[in-house]
């Protein structure tokens, strides 16, 4: 499994989202998670983390909720789902700074979003700050 952890941000990285999710003890991962990117298997990710009872926000720095399928069918159907298990998303947004299980995150106008978040989940090589 190719997987590492940052201590201090409670970041996770991910080569391959959803199946080595599960590997992770439920101990790692806290209520409050943010996802970084908003393709399938980061929203699929989200749902299903959802489903635990887990208080799920996708960040996604493109104007495109699940951009690697935007003429497919499967996007309506991961749309429905991440609205049914109350997924927060936010668009044209990326984490500028994260300190003491705070994350700020910010748009391209410029506005500022803090949010408390125990875990952060992001792809492998995925540059969140």
């Amino acid at each position: 499994m190719d997987f590492t952890e940052d201590k201090n941000s409670h970041v996770h990285q991910f080569s391959w989202m959803e199946p080595e999710l599960k590997k992770v003890s439920e101990d790692k991962l806290a209520d409050r998670i943010l996802i970084l990117g908003s393709g399938v298997l980061e929203c699929q990710t989200a749902i299903a983390l959802a489903k635990e009872g887990k208080e799920v926000v996708i960040i996604e720095r493109s104007d495109e909720l699940l951009p690697d399928c935007l003429n497919s069918p499967i996007r309506a159907q991961l749309m429905r789902s991440l609205e049914k298990w109350m997924v927060t998303f936010y668009l044209e947004t990326s984490i500028m700074n994260s300190e003491n299980g705070q994350v700020c995150l910010g748009t391209k106008e410029g506005f500022q979003l803090y949010l408390d978040i125990d875990n952060i989940i992001a792809p492998k090589g995925y540059e969140y700050f």
